[in-house]
């Protein structure tokens, strides 16, 4: 039941992520600070954080890593990456959050190769909740601002 409860949330906050159009138009027509600090420098190392998590999460699966807390890796290299990921594309990613923890283990039933897909899937879940995470603070920063902005720029 528990679970139940959690994808029906989950689903509603999509939801209304998604058709909360007058705060998306509002967001669009101000540039991002957040997503402009550094410039192209540091939209590189976002694209190189999530490059890095996605193949440390399949080199994970395949072999074990002594002494690496692998889990911990990924999701701060997620993290970073989310800072400068698309928030065009957060939908798919909190869907992607939702679906991935349950295709590994439906892929753990595969005979000789599904304790490897489960724990790669399950390491890129990991990946997609830190930048789930990213995306999640900087659209409450960026509506946040907005409000102050709107409340300071008022005529009195």
């Amino acid at each position: 039941m528990g679970m139940l409860i959690y994808y029906l949330l989950s689903i509603v906050c999509c939801a209304a992520w998604k058709f909360d159009s007058a705060a998306l138009q509002r967001l669009r027509s101000q540039p991002s600070m957040i997503r402009n600090l550094g410039g192209e420098k540091m939209q590189k190392i976002g694209g190189i954080a999530s490059t890095l998590a996605i193949l440390l999460a399949i080199v994970a699966g395949v072999v074990n890593i002594p002494g690496l807390d692998v889990a911990l890796v990924i999701l701060v290299l997620a993290i970073i990456a989310g800072i400068w990921a698309d928030q065009d594309n957060a939908v798919r990613m909190f869907l992607a959050v939702l679906v991935l923890p349950v295709v590994a283990a439906a892929l753990a039933s595969i005979p000789a190769v599904g304790g490897y897909l489960s724990a790669i899937f399950g390491n890129v879940a990991i990946a997609a909740a830190g930048v789930s995470a990213s995306l999640i603070a900087r659209r409450i920063y960026e509506m946040v601002m907005g409000t102050i902005t709107g409340l300071t720029s008022g005529n009195s």
